[in-house]
Formats: structure tokens, sequence, C-alpha cells
């Protein structure tokens, strides 16, 4: 049996391995179990996950255009304030910088703080 939570997996190995990164890099969300980059930088409030820094993505304590490449997989919905997260990716994302940003759509509710669902049209009006 296939486990939608192995196809997710499977999505986001596959587009991670084909964006283009650059040498300074944020994982949001991320921790020592979930680093895709070594030489990444992660982040989350979850201290159990061992991240580099643990704080709040929606006020984060980096300088303005300090990151090449920013990873957001599945954070976004939850976030209280999805756009302030936005905001500050944008302030610390180099000019010419690139983000890769995944949110789930038709998947299950997954945790206590699994607040939002969006589609391409939200993004699209918001970013």
């Amino acid at each position: 049996m296939i486990k939608t939570t192995y196809l997710r997996r499977h999505y986001i190995n596959e587009s991670i391995q084909n964006f283009e990164i650059g040498e300074r890099i944020l994982e949001i969300g991320s921790g020592k179990k979930f680093r895709y980059f070594q030489s990444s930088i992660t982040i989350n409030i979850d201290v159990s996950t061992e991240p580099d820094c643990i704080c709040n993505a929606e006020s984060m304590p980096f300088k303005d255009e300090c990151f090449d490449t920013i990873l957001c997989n599945e954070v976004l919905e939850h976030t209280n304030n999805p756009q302030a997260l936005i905001d500050e990716c944008h302030r610390i994302l180099c000019s010419g910088g690139k983000m890769l940003l995944r949110v789930p759509f038709c998947f299950e509710i997954h945790d206590t703080r699994d607040y939002w669902r969006f589609t391409k049209i939200q993004f699209r009006k918001n970013v």
C-alpha cells in the first residue's frame, strides 16, 4: 500500500533535487533530522527538531538580504500569519535569490497548528 505521506515526501524530495540552490541556504521548519543541505541554516520553533536557530519564521533574527536560497516546505499552513512569513522571506532573501515554497492542499490535518490550505490563485494574488 502507498501512503500519502510517502507520496508527499517523494514530491518534496524531487522538487528540491531539481531546484537551483545558492551558497547561503535557509531551511524554514527544519532541523537536524529534516535538513536537506549540510551547509544550510535551519530554523524551527520546535526544539526537538534540533534546529540551528529556534525562532518563529514570522519574525526571523537575520539581516536583510542574507540568504541566496530559502526552502520552506509545508510550513506556511502552520503559521498564524502566513503573509508575515512571506514578508520576512522577502526581507532576508538576496536580490536574485530563490525560494522554494511548498504547501499541502489535499492532505489531512497533520498537526495541532495546521491552520490553512492555499491555492495557486491565492499565491499569485498575494506574492
